[in-house]
């Protein structure tokens, strides 16, 4: 049996659960890539302006500790995105801000939002990435 494991009842609800459970453990044996929990997706999504203010530094820079954090999520095979909202910085601050959350971001999975509609855009684009449903809000 699956990790899922129920318990034999008369009570017409405990079948309803037996047949529930026994369909999702069927799911988690099917699975190809490995177990269930590993099929899971396993996302983060960072929104910022690319501009850190606080936390550990290296050298008196937040970019090579916030990089490894980002690498290490993504060697454990999480998808990381990056919302970049930077329509208040300009000039060198701007390009270094947008550099950083695009290094953040699992390749291809980084944004920039400019305004309330490119945000529905980028939302629904991570919702058909995920799951292939559309987002609801």
């Amino acid at each position: 049996m699956g990790l899922l494991t129920r318990k034999t009842d008369s009570n017409p609800l405990s079948k309803n659960i037996d047949e529930l459970l026994d369909g999702m453990n069927q799911e988690r044996e099917e699975t190809k890539e490995g177990t269930y929990e590993e099929s899971l997706k396993k996302i983060v999504v960072l929104m910022s302006d690319g501009e850190p203010t606080e936390g550990k530094q290296k050298d008196g820079s937040y970019r090579e500790p916030i990089l490894s954090m980002a690498n290490k999520m993504k060697q454990d095979n999480l998808m990381v995105y990056t919302l970049g909202f930077f329509h208040n910085l300009e000039g060198e601050n701007l390009g270094e801000c947008r550099q950083l959350m695009a290094d953040i971001a699992s390749e291809g999975y980084h944004y920039e939002v400019s305004s309330a509609d490119s945000i529905q855009f980028v939302f629904d684009d991570i919702a058909q990435q995920v799951g292939g449903g559309e987002y609801l809000y």
